[in-house]
């Protein structure tokens, strides 16, 4: 289906204005004030990360203004060993090391099948269904971001020690142990529950 005559060169205003698409009006959801002072009052991951990222970069470019991103930062530290230390301690100070705790606070069902039995209600049973389903499957597909990232800064270890690098060895190696353990616990579930989807996806 093409939306406009140039899908490669348009306008957000043309794709809105295409004849392809129809208006859904009456879709919001009125939030109750306590739920909603409920979502706010609880970390935000995506802030948080991207707030830490700032502080390193922003950090990183007193040093060379050029930084553009967390690859031009690895070079950084390869090719400026005299700027290691600092880099290393602004990964501490920001709390990028330790961005990954908050899951385990928030949501420490995702970790613990005892736990996820305990928030499991008729209620919700196909959420969590559908939750681990996904879990299972991203495994099947291959979710080896953490992998590759963890080998990424070992190599780099291995080739020239950093203190920055060995930092983000051991924060991969501990995402990589979190991803390990979400996922048995999203397997254990289903296997109590439903044993038929880890049949399902075992066929794929």
């Amino acid at each position: 289906m093409q939306l406009v005559a140039d899908e490669d060169y348009c306008t957000p205003e043309q794709l809105r204005r295409s004849p392809l698409l129809l208006e859904l009006k009456g879709i919001t959801e009125t939030v109750p004030a306590q739920e909603l002072a409920a979502w706010r009052a609880r970390p935000n991951p995506i802030a948080m990360t991207h707030a830490a990222q700032n502080a390193i970069l922003d950090g990183v470019r007193k040093l060379d203004p050029t930084v553009e991103n967390f690859t031009d930062v690895d070079q950084i530290v390869r090719n400026h060993p005299e700027w290691d230390l600092q880099i290393a301690a602004l990964f501490r100070v920001s709390g990028y090391l330790e961005l990954w705790k908050t899951d385990f606070q928030t949501n420490p069902w995702h970790y613990n099948v005892e736990a996820l039995e305990a928030v499991l209600t008729p209620a919700n049973h196909d959420e969590i269904r559908t939750y681990c389903r996904a879990v299972i499957a991203e495994t099947i597909s291959g979710g080896q971001r953490y992998h590759t990232m963890l080998e990424h800064h070992r190599q780099s270890h291995r080739l020239e020690p950093r203190q920055t690098t060995f930092q983000l060895v051991e924060l991969y190696d501990q995402l990589v142990r979190n991803d390990t353990l979400l996922r048995a616990t999203a397997r254990e579930w289903l296997e109590r529950h439903h044993p038929e989807d880890i049949d399902d996806y075992l066929e794929q």
